[in-house]
């Protein structure tokens, strides 16, 4: 009987031990139950203290949106293409010095630069314009989205260029899309009757 303990108890242990592990299933490896400490950090476009910085709360730009539920605040694009024609008629006025249109699936995305070097972020009148004139070009614009911030002036400039050299949109909308939020976020947005 010793005999038998002797080779069995080995092989009791080993059973033992394993059943202790099988508990340790591959969705424990998952992120269940795991909820971050990280506040949501947003694009700080702070003029007077250079470069735009990341942090938890954010200017306000205009978003002149039409109220259409769900629109407020959506730059999930999936086109985009420049306006020319729209940019023309916007540099047309006594404000604006320079002006990039980049159209999306219903809105558009103005980027302008005053011709006195005022700021055109706070001339609410200058914006209301500028959405009255897209609006009376392109109709089906739902949202105007419009900046004077040196970094998406900047960025959609450079876009602008991209796509009038050919290169393909799919390689571009990525990029777009998350400009667009980090400039204009969900909720900061104002209606234009």
């Amino acid at each position: 009987m010793r005999p038998i303990i002797r080779s069995v108890l080995p092989f009791a242990v080993v059973i033992v031990t394993a059943a202790g592990c099988a508990h340790n299933r591959q969705e424990s490896m998952d992120n269940v139950n795991i909820k971050s400490q990280i506040a949501e950090m947003k694009l700080s476009h702070n003029r007077a203290n250079g470069m735009p910085k990341y942090s938890e709360r954010e200017m306000n730009h205009w978003i002149y949106t039409t109220g259409v539920p769900g629109a407020n605040g959506m730059h999930y694009n999936t086109r985009m293409e420049v306006a020319p024609d729209i940019a023309n008629q916007l540099m047309g006025m006594d404000a604006v010095q320079s002006a990039t249109v980049l159209l999306s699936d219903r809105n558009a995305y103005i980027a302008v630069t005053a011709k006195d070097g005022s700021d055109l972020d706070r001339d609410v009148n200058v914006t209301s314009t500028i959405a009255r004139k897209v609006r009376a070009m392109r109709p089906s614009i739902a949202n105007i989205y419009v900046s004077a911030e040196p970094y998406f002036v900047q960025k959609a400039a450079l876009l602008k260029n991209d796509l009038v050299a050919g290169k393909p949109q799919s390689a571009l909308l990525g990029e777009f899309n998350m400009i667009v939020q980090k400039v204009f976020p969900a909720g900061a947005n104002s209606s234009l009757h």
